[in-house]
């Protein structure tokens, strides 16, 4: 189980490990972001502070909230989140937070406690 906290601004924050170059994973904060339906959108910054390893994959077509159409380039890099290694598709934004979507969230279930400021996020374990 994963465990966050909602920031001053209301925002869902976890934490979510990205592997540098030399294969050394760094911890980052990131908000959770259920309109956004990629896996990582990751400040440009965080690039150069820990030396990631990121392959550049293609292009991908994303939609913005005001429905502006932006070709961005799309990387993959090694992660650690809710404590699963996996292959994470990465977009870069020159925006101060990085964010996490609903594609790193399938199979997850996300709680988000307004009252105790709490965030969890867990596995999915489907009852009988």
């Amino acid at each position: 189980m994963l465990h966050g906290h909602l920031r001053d601004d209301e925002q869902a924050v976890v934490e979510l490990e990205l592997a540098s170059t030399d294969g050394i994973f760094h911890s980052v904060s990131v908000v959770i972001d259920t309109g956004f339906n990629g896996q990582v959108s990751l400040s440009r910054r965080r690039i150069a502070e820990f030396n990631l390893n990121l392959t550049r994959e293609g292009q991908i077509d994303i939609e913005l909230a005001n429905g502006t159409i932006l070709e961005e380039d799309v990387y993959s890099a090694t992660i650690r989140f809710d404590g699963q290694e996996f292959l994470a598709e990465v977009i870069l934004t020159d925006a101060e937070d990085s964010f996490v979507g609903t594609g790193i969230l399938t199979g997850k279930v996300l709680l988000i406690n307004f009252a105790t400021r709490e965030v969890t996020v867990h596995d999915h374990i489907p009852s009988d």
